[in-house]
């Protein structure tokens, strides 16, 4: 039988700073396998002169290797896994720039969007550092006014821009906020335009047509053919949103929201494509 197991080392050059023995290298290297970065539940801040307010010492953030090692049949060998990051990360970042560019096709949605995806990161980085990312949720807002208006528009550069934007910037937050903010996060702020994205797909190839061709079954068509608007751009910033905001004022709930938010999506969409169909068969 084969047996595949997934295991994480520190980086070459890169340590770990343990005083207290072997066992709680342990215990924070399971932690870390766990998907915690950051600061264990073992562990206590650090005190203005730099010394743990505990027993345990301060945890640092490293770069670990991981590699699945595969076992079976009297022979062992591992996979590196490393490799795959950077062109999975890209894969991620080109289909998230995609989904934000396909969901812009509504007045305020874009910078709506973007200025609740950099309130989420300036949350998380803490104050200093998410000054930056205030500034342009305030730019974003006032922009938004003007494209209300139909005075200013992204177009698709924007789009791509901004999506480029937001999706380095959350890696970089993970990278940077040691633990506050987890790596399944971001499916919570990203969840709308992405899932939209791939519903337009694969109804695309479905019917035999190309996945990238264009249409009018985007869920803001759908929001704007039952609502003026004003009424359809908060529905969908609501729904986007919800999921985040309710993770900030307890982690459990974000999971709750983020289904409850899917099934409100699946509803809209049902709905709208019963119609079609009725509206289909009467003519």
């Amino acid at each position: 039988m084969m047996k595949c197991t997934i295991t994480t080392s520190p980086s070459t050059g890169e340590r770990l700073r343990w005083r207290h023995g072997f066992a709680l290298k342990w215990v924070i290297l399971v932690d870390q396998w766990g998907g915690r970065r950051g600061r264990s539940c073992h562990e206590k801040p650090l005190s203005k002169s730099g010394r743990t307010g505990g027993a345990f010492p301060r945890r640092e953030s490293v770069h670990s290797r991981w590699q699945a090692r595969l076992r079976g049949f009297g022979y062992q060998f591992a996979v590196p896994l490393d490799p795959m990051a950077a062109p999975v990360t890209a894969l991620m970042l080109v289909g998230f720039a995609n989904a934000v560019n396909m969901a812009d096709g509504m007045n305020g949605q874009l910078l709506g969007s973007a200025a609740i995806w950099c309130g989420f990161i300036a949350y998380y980085v803490g104050l200093a550092p998410g000054l930056p990312f205030v500034a342009m949720m305030g730019s974003a807002v006032v922009a938004m006014l003007f494209n209300l208006r139909g005075r200013l528009f992204c177009g698709s550069a924007g789009a791509y821009g901004i999506a480029l934007f937001i999706g380095l910037s959350s890696i970089a937050a993970y990278r940077q906020t040691i633990g506050d903010l987890s790596a399944d996060m971001p499916v919570l702020w990203f969840w709308l335009p992405v899932l939209d994205c791939l519903r337009l797909m694969a109804s695309r190839i479905l019917a035999g047509r190309s996945p990238l061709s264009g249409d009018r079954n985007h869920f803001h068509h759908i929001l704007m053919a039952a609502a003026p608007v004003r009424y359809a751009l908060p529905i969908y910033l609501g729904l986007l949103a919800a999921p985040g905001v309710a993770a900030i004022l307890n982690k459990k709930s974000g999971a709750v929201v983020l289904v409850l938010a899917i099934l409100c999506y699946a509803a809209i969409v049902g709905l709208s494509q019963a119609r079609r169909a009725r509206t289909s068969i009467t003519t």
